[in-house]
């Protein structure tokens, strides 16, 4: 069986790609992974040297959510056991891949495309220039290669500035729920009215150097725009001209109302590309106002 075969069948896990004691050449491994988007099983009975090939090209693909553990036991070499673990051991020590993130890979997953809408273009635009404003602020820290490599452990506890927040939806939203209900956490004043005056204080506003679009932020937090006319120029933060929050990166978004005391919280796998929130969260955003009036 060769890569032709295998591309032609299109099944939904390319099981065994590392082989048995034998395995394909590179070159095939390669296509193989370039040129479908199915499972990439890796096994602990096959070529070890073939695995960890499969497994670097998945990475330079930002793909590792495609790779699947198999022991292909109980075959002729009989039960393996620990198979998995033996796996995760070997992937790890010599696949340069944190163990932890064998065990869970695929956590987030990068965009699949990136299609900016027509606000954004002009930021995406920028951002292709190496020497731009957008590209030095908004560039990956160094030694990170890919979207995906956020699921490092070493990029989690970094606490890197505006990147790598680590939290649930419910943990997000009760959050911004302190700031929805004026600092108030279970009747107990956590954030005192400074902290709160500045949180919605209105700091700059218009034209975005950065974003290239207008924007308008707070001390840490941003609002909705608002037009010579008196009218918001986008709704991503509900109907309240004073609420606040701040979208992350593939889509995530949060924000707090505080003429409502109501707050919200989206958080994705599946990244996709924008510096917006999508119409995914906005549509839910949408419906809550409406169950609201």
């Amino acid at each position: 069986i060769d890569k032709d075969v295998v591309l032609e069948a299109d099944t939904d896990v390319v099981g065994h790609i590392n082989g048995g004691h034998t395995a394909l050449p590179d070159k095939e491994i390669r296509c193989i992974c370039e040129g479908c988007k199915r499972g990439l099983e890796l096994v602990h009975n096959g070529n070890e040297r073939a695995a960890l090939y499969t497994l670097r090209v998945a990475r330079e693909m930002d793909e590792l959510k495609r790779v699947i553990l198999g022991t292909d036991g109980p075959a002729g070499s009989g039960v393996q056991p620990l198979g998995i673990v033996r796996m995760v051991s070997m992937l790890s020590s010599l696949g340069d891949l944190p163990a932890e993130m064998v065990g869970r890979i695929a956590t987030v997953y990068p965009p699949k495309s990136i299609k900016p809408s027509e606000e954004e273009l002009p930021f995406f635009r920028s951002l292709a220039d190496k020497d731009s404003l957008a590209t030095a602020i908004f560039a990956s820290p160094g030694g990170m290669r890919a979207p995906s490599d956020i699921n490092q452990l070493e990029y989690l506890q970094a606490g890197l500035p505006a990147l790598g927040g680590v939290g649930s939806a419910s943990g997000l939203a009760k959050f911004y729920q302190i700031l929805a209900q004026k600092g108030l956490l279970d009747g107990v004043q956590v954030l005192p009215k400074p902290v709160l005056d500045a949180a919605f204080t209105l700091q700059t506003s218009g034209d975005d150097h950065t974003f290239l679009m207008p924007t308008a932020f707070t001390a840490g937090f941003m609002r909705d725009p608002i037009g010579s006319d008196g009218q918001k120029q986008r709704g991503h933060f509900g109907v309240s001209h004073r609420a606040v929050g701040q979208p992350g990166a593939g889509g995530s978004h949060p924000f707090a109302d505080p003429e409502t005391g109501l707050s919200f919280a989206y958080v994705m796998n599946q990244m996709e590309a924008g510096i917006l929130p999508n119409r995914k969260s906005l549509d839910l955003i949408d419906a809550i106002y409406e169950e609201l009036e």
